[in-house]
């Protein structure tokens, strides 16, 4: 409450006076930025500390609200020897001070001689993003990807793994700051397959500048993988086997050798994603006078292995110009044997009571990515050129085979088996060409300037075929389709940041120009879109006193329908209940509001709106004459969303620190739809407590507990869920190896529950994961270990691969 208080009463004197300023960067010997490296502001007389930051991911930092003396810095970061500026003075004609490059040398010491390691908080919180460093974390040891991905405070995934931020929707998920390309559902796809050991780090950006891809709605979770930092040759080898209602295993070898001129490195990673699931869905159809209860339960077994390679080099041509390419290859095998058994009663008019569903499912996918990059900074305060090029193949086959079997009320089985087999593959191509800009003008002005040009090709085909019993198969017409969609892509973007007084501006637009063609080739039908949008982005940034900053931003965003959304195919779980997409989608368009109060850079009060119009949401719709119920996608008329979210770390004892992140929200749904008016909301909570525990003699252990309230998204009335995870580590082998320990959802309380009460349509479900199972890990670091800041790419592809094709 004090907080909140105080970011009311402080928002009307954003633009009180303040002192001076001191400003910088820091960069390595080898003119790479030092993130994280702690700055200190001293007195000369004494050197005593008067105030303390740490660098951004550039190097960049700032100390404000300066008395007007005499000052000198310490810049000081682990594995490089501390670097110290001259004194220098703030006063009334020198308000503000830059200190230019500030660079540290490295100790190259070696790892056969001492281990140096540090931890950083778990959850780090910013005035524009919250991140979640998962590096270090005994929790991370044995996941995958995509369940760390989860335990970031306000992500949540539903049933059809669909990402939301704070309960709301059209998240764009990048990768090192790479988009993918993909739909969330295939991204969550990729993430389920890719270790838990290669994550660095999440950042959860809630209102992006004009330099990223406009895509993204509800904001932007950059997912940072680790990159080695060291000279020589040198790397890490980590494996761990988990035990649930399922067997599971991983493995991972990475490889890096760093010289003056050049940097090579590759990994490869193998892992299984075996579990057990199951879904209970009940339906109650009106049907004349009487109603129709169908009882399903889904009984799923997949066993999935997932290869993940990468190999690159970086060549530095001059101290100024680096040229570089990378490849990654993401692939996995899936088999699933499935049994949904469907009673039906208060019908009767049907001749049996009973569906009995066999399905087997043999797909297979794989992604690979291939960038060229250059970068060339002209001097050494910041002014840049990079440029990527980049391509992109998704291929996505997959055989699934039916057989449904019906029952009398004796259990009796009536005629032959009804079979169907559907054979879909699904390719995409994905091309980009991205250039940026950077040039500092001033000590308080500065320009970014960028532009981009992507193309998608997808061709999606589906051959149905059905047979009764032991008869040939025949093609099925009406359902057997083949999709081809193509996009292209043209944006520019502009940047301008400053500082008026004591407030730090930053001011951006960015334009994009969107052509998109779909085809369906079986019922020879075409579908077109033209559009250009401008989205303007403004974020003003305020420190009051010693104590307390705010933050001050908007963005307009935009949500294009993913190409899986797009594809009119059908995808059943029985005859009754199947899944469709929907080719007539439009994109959705958001306003994004947020202002974000830090005190003491200790507790952050964030309260944001969005507004967003023909909002993308997932419906359901049924055929009363023919009992069915299926899923597709429609444009909602609008949704808000209005959070407030406050985040804290409490130190408890020097051994224990616990974190708080509380965030309530009001989510609102306006349409017209088929089925009728939809005019509904609710406020809800969700809550994350995060205890870690320093135990002496490298032992670590750590607690997350999560409690999602009752919600209401879209039609569904999703129900609460909660909690916890536990985890512990223990350095060996003299700090060069790691064992760790740690038991996921310990009280096997996770699962999704929902009903649905809307027009002619009454369900509830109920879906529950293999998400318990207790994990043992052990990683090992070998090779030189010269600490060396390495440089790290982004790619120009990644919204395109966040909209690929949905999927298992």
């Amino acid at each position: 409450m004090y907080s909140l208080l105080m970011l009311c009463l402080l928002t009307a004197s954003l633009f009180a006076g303040g002192n001076g300023e001191v400003k910088g960067t820091v960069k390595g010997a080898d003119d790479l930025a030092m993130e994280f490296a702690n700055v200190l502001l001293l007195k000369p007389a004494d050197s005593s500390l008067v105030k303390g930051t740490i660098t951004d991911s550039l190097g960049n930092f700032a100390i404000g609200n300066l008395p007007f003396e005499n000052y000198l810095l310490a810049v000081k970061s682990i594995g490089y020897a501390p670097a110290y500026t001259g004194v220098f003075n703030i006063s009334e004609t020198n308000t503000e001070h830059s200190t230019g490059i500030i660079r540290i040398e490295d100790t190259t010491v070696s790892l056969d001689e001492v281990v140096v390691k540090s931890r950083k908080p778990t959850v780090q919180m910013y005035a524009d993003k919250l991140v979640l460093n998962v590096e270090d974390s005994p929790i991370a040891t044995g996941n995958t990807a995509l369940e760390l991905l989860e335990q970031a405070p306000g992500v949540s995934l539903d049933h059809n793994d669909n990402i939301s931020l704070k309960g709301q929707a059209g998240v764009l998920v990048i990768i090192d700051g790479k988009q993918t390309y993909l739909s969330n559902q295939e991204v969550a796809k990729m993430l389920d397959g890719m270790s838990g050991e290669s994550v660095k780090k999440i950042e959860v950006i809630h209102n992006p500048s004009a330099k990223y891809d406009a895509e993204g709605t509800a904001g932007v979770i950059n997912i940072v993988m680790k990159k080695d930092k060291n000279l020589g040759l040198n790397g890490r080898i980590s494996g761990s086997i988990a035990q649930g209602l399922s067997s599971n295993y991983r493995g991972k070898v990475e490889l890096n050798y760093r010289e003056k001129k050049y940097n090579v490195f590759g990994s490869y990673g193998v892992g299984t994603r075996n579990e057990k699931e199951y879904l209970l869905l009940e339906r109650r159809v009106p049907s004349g006078e009487s109603t129709t209860i169908f009882d399903q339960r889904l009984d799923e077994l997949n066993d999935r292995i997932n290869y993940q390679s990468r190999v690159g080099f970086d060549y530095f041509l001059s101290d100024k110009t680096t040229v570089g390419f990378l490849f990654n290859r993401n692939a996995t095998s899936k088999d699933s044997d499935n049994i949904t058994n469907t009673q039906i009663s208060g019908d009767p008019f049907l001749a049996y009571e009973s569906i009995t569903v066999d399905a087997v499912g043999d797909n297979s996918w794989y992604t690979n990515t291939y960038n060229a990059n250059v970068t060339h900074a002209f001097d050494d305060k910041g002014h840049q050129l990079s440029v990527d090029a980049d391509y992109s193949r998704y291929d996505d086959p997959s055989l699934d085979i039916y057989e449904n079997r019906f029952y009398n009320a004796e259990n009796e089985q009536l005629g032959v088996s009804s079979w169907i087999r559907s054979n879909s593959h699904s390719k995409v191509d994905m091309k980009a060409l991205k250039l940026d800009y950077a040039r500092p003008l001033s000590e308080t002005l500065s320009l970014e300037m960028g532009a981009k040009m992507s193309r998608v090709n997808t061709d999606n085909s589906i051959l149905f075929e059905l047979r009764d019993g032991d008869a040939d198969w025949t093609v099925d017409d009406g359902r057997s389709n083949q999709f081809i969609f193509d996009e292209k892509i043209y944006a520019a973007y502009g940047t301008v940041s400053t500082r008026i007084k004591n407030v730090d501006v930053q001011v951006g637009l960015r334009s994009e120009y969107t052509v998109s063609d779909g085809r369906s080739v079986t019922l020879d039908e075409t579908f077109q879109n033209k559009y250009l949008q401008f989205f303007p982005n403004l974020s003003l940034a305020h420190s009051i006193g010693d104590s307390h900053s705010l933050n001050y931003s908007y963005s307009r965003r935009i949500g294009r329908p993913n190409y899986e959304a797009l594809n009119p195919f059908v995808y059943f779980l029985d005859q009754y209940t199947y899944s469709q997409g929907n080719p007539y989608l439009k994109p959705e368009f958001s306003h994004n509001f947020n202002v974000t109060h830090g005190f003491k850079n200790f507790i952050y009060t964030t309260l944001s709106y969005s507004r967003t119009t023909d909002a993308i949401t997932e419906v359901l719709e049924q055929d009363d004459a023919t009992l069915t119920t299926f899923q597709t996608t429609e444009n909602f008329k609008s949704t808000d969303n209005l959070a407030l979210n406050i985040a804290a770390p409490v130190p408890v004892k020097d051994w224990w620190m616990m974190r708080f992140d509380l965030t309530g929200w009001y989510g609102g749904f306006n349409s017209e739809l088929s089925s009728g008016s939809v005019d509904k909301g609710s406020v809800s909570g969700f809550f994350y407590w995060m205890n870690m525990f320093e135990l002496g003699n490298g032992i670590q252990a750590q607690t997350n507990v999560f409690y999602q309230s009752p919600l209401v998204w879209g039609l569904y009335d999703l129900k609460s869920e909660y909690g916890m995870d536990f985890g512990l580590s223990k350095e060996v082998l003299d700090g060069k190896g790691e064992l760790t320990l740690n038991v996921q959802d310990v009280f096997n309380t996770q699962r999704t529950r929902l009903g649905l009460n809307h027009g002619n349509i009454d369900l509830g479900l109920e879906q529950k994961d293999e998400t318990q199972r207790i994990q043992i890990g052990f990683t090992y670091n070998f090779g030189k270990s010269s600490v060396k800041k390495a440089r790290s790419r982004t790619t120009a592809t990644e919204e395109e691969r966040n909209r690929v094709n949905g999927g298992n």
